[in-house]
C-alpha cells in the first residue's frame, strides 16, 4: 500500500475518532442538562443535514483543487471552530457550530477519496478501501468511550479541545502527503448533479447503492430502537448497553478487512456485487433474528455478525463506486453519494422515534429485518446482478471502458 493511501487513512481514523469524542460527549452533556431528546435529535440532524447541502460545492473543489489545499484550508478551519465550540455554552450556538463541522467535513471527505481513488492501482483498490473503512470504524471504536471516561474526570469543553487537536490531523497530512501528480482539468461540469448523474447511469451501481441506503435506514432505526430493547426487553445493564457499540464496530473493521482481502485475491471467485448481496442477506437476517433473541449473548453474536456484513458491504460498494465511475467526476460523485447517505440518515432519524414509540422496539428490529430482505429481493428480481460483471472482471479495461463512455 503506498504512503498517500497510508497517510489520508491514519488522518480520516484520527479525525472520525475526534467526532466520535466530540459527539458523545455533547449528547451526555445535554442529557446532564435536562435539554431533552429533541436537543439530541437536532444534534444529529445538524450532522446530516450539511452533507446535502453543500454536496454541490464539495464535489467540485474535490475535482478542482488540490488535496493539499483542502486539507490545509478545512483542517485550519475544522480546529478553529472546534475551539469555538469548546467555549460556548449555548446549546442553540453549539448545535449551528456543530453543523458547520459537519459541512467542513463533507468538504474534506470526497477531496480524500478521490485521493485514495487515484493514487491506488486497481488490483489493490479494494484494500485501500478496505484501509479507510478500517481507520474510520476504529476512530468511531474508540472515541465514545474516550469521550465517556473525559465527561466523568473533566468536562465538555475538555473533551472539544481534544477533538480539536484530533483536526489537526488533516493539515498535518496535507504537509506529509507525498507530491501528487500534476491534475488534470476536469472535462465539462462538476457538482451535486453530474455526480448523480454519473451514478445514475450505472444499472449495478443504482442497485448497490440502494441496497446500501436502505441499509443506512434501517440503521439509524434500529439504533434509536436498541437502548430500549437492551435496557427495557432484555432488562441488561448500561454497560451491556456500550459494549453493543463496540461489538458492532469491531465486527465492521474484521468486516472491512475480510472484504479487502477477499476483493484484492488473484482468482477470487466473487466480485464486489456478490460481496455486497450476501452482506445485505447476512444483515437483513442478523436484524431480523435479534428481535426475537431473548439473550444478550445471542443478541452480542447477531450484532457481530451485523458489523462484518456492514463492514464488508462498504467495502465493495466503494469499490464498485470507484470502478463504474469516471475517475475525472471522482469528487462529485463520493460527494453526490454522501448527500445519498446523509439524506437517508435524517429520513431515518426522523422515523426512529415515531417507529420505536408506536410498535415497540422488538417490532422494529423485525420489520427493518425483513425490509432488508425484501430490498434484496426486489433488487434480484429485474434480473440477477451479473456473478462477474464489469466491476469485478477486468479494473484497467472496465476504467477505460468507462471513461469511453463519458466522453
Amino acid at each position: 500500500m503506498n504512503h498517500r493511501v497510508l497517510i489520508l487513512s491514519l488522518a480520516t481514523g484520527i479525525s472520525v475518532m475526534g467526532d466520535g469524542l466530540a459527539i458523545t460527549a455533547m449528547m451526555l452533556d445535554f442529557h446532564d442538562r435536562g435539554t431533552g431528546g429533541a436537543t439530541i435529535a437536532a444534534l444529529f440532524l445538524a450532522l446530516a443535514v450539511p452533507s446535502v447541502a453543500v454536496a454541490g460545492l464539495a464535489g467540485r473543489i474535490a475535482d478542482r483543487v488540490p488535496l493539499q489545499k483542502v486539507l490545509y484550508g478545512a483542517g485550519t478551519a475544522l480546529v478553529l471552530v472546534c475551539v469555538t465550540m469548546a467555549y460556548a455554552r449555548s446549546v442553540v450556538i453549539t448545535v449551528l457550530l456543530t453543523a458547520v463541522l459537519a459541512g467542513l467535513m463533507a468538504v474534506v471527505m470526497p477531496a480524500t477519496q478521490k485521493a485514495v481513488a487515484s493514487s491506488t492501482s486497481d488490483a489493490l483498490l479494494s484494500k485501500a478501501q478496505a484501509r479507510m473503512s478500517m481507520s474510520a470504524n476504529m476512530g468511531m471504536l474508540l472515541g465514545p468511550p474516550i469521550a465517556g471516561v473525559l465527561m466523568d474526570v473533566a468536562d465538555v469543553r475538555v473533551a472539544l479541545l481534544i477533538d480539536a487537536v484530533t483536526y489537526l490531523a488533516l493539515p498535518v497530512s496535507a504537509w506529509l502527503l507525498p507530491p501528487a501528480a500534476p491534475a488534470r482539468s476536469v472535462r465539462g461540469r462538476s457538482g451535486l448533479v453530474p455526480g448523480l448523474r454519473a451514478i445514475s447511469a450505472q444499472p449495478t451501481l443504482i442497485r448497490v447503492i440502494g441496497l446500501g441506503l436502505v441499509i443506512i435506514f434501517a440503521m439509524q432505526v434500529t439504533n434509536v430502537a436498541e437502548v430500549f430493547l437492551v435496557k427495557d426487553e432484555l432488562h441488561a445493564s448500561s454497560t451491556a448497553f456500550g459494549l453493543i457499540t463496540m461489538v458492532l464496530a469491531g465486527g465492521q473493521l474484521a468486516g472491512a478487512w475480510s472484504a479487502g482481502v477477499v476483493l484484492t485475491r488473484s482468482g477470487t471467485p466473487l466480485s464486489p456485487s456478490a460481496v455486497a448481496l450476501i452482506a445485505v442477506a447476512a444483515t437483513g437476517v442478523a436484524v431480523f433474528l435479534v428481535s426475537v433473541s431473548t439473550r444478550m449473548d445471542l443478541v452480542f453474536v447477531l450484532t457481530a455478525l451485523n458489523g462484518l456484513a456492514l463492514g464488508g458491504f462498504a467495502v465493495a460498494r466503494q469499490t464498485i463506486l470507484v470502478r463504474l465511475t469516471d475517475s475525472d467526476l471522482h469528487g462529485s460523485v463520493f460527494a453526490a453519494h454522501g448527500a445519498l447517505l446523509n439524506t437517508t440518515v435524517s429520513a431515518g432519524l426522523l422515523m426512529a422515534g415515531v417507529m420505536t414509540a408506536l410498535i415497540g422496539p422488538r417490532m422494529v428490529y423485525a420489520v427493518t429485518g425483513l425490509l432488508l430482505l425484501a430490498s434484496l429481493t426486489m433488487t434480484l428480481l429485474p434480473g440477477k446482478l451479473p456473478r462477474r460483471s464489469r466491476e469485478g472482471s477486468s479494473p484497467k479495461a472496465d476504467r477505460a471502458a468507462t471513461r469511453a463512455e463519458h466522453s
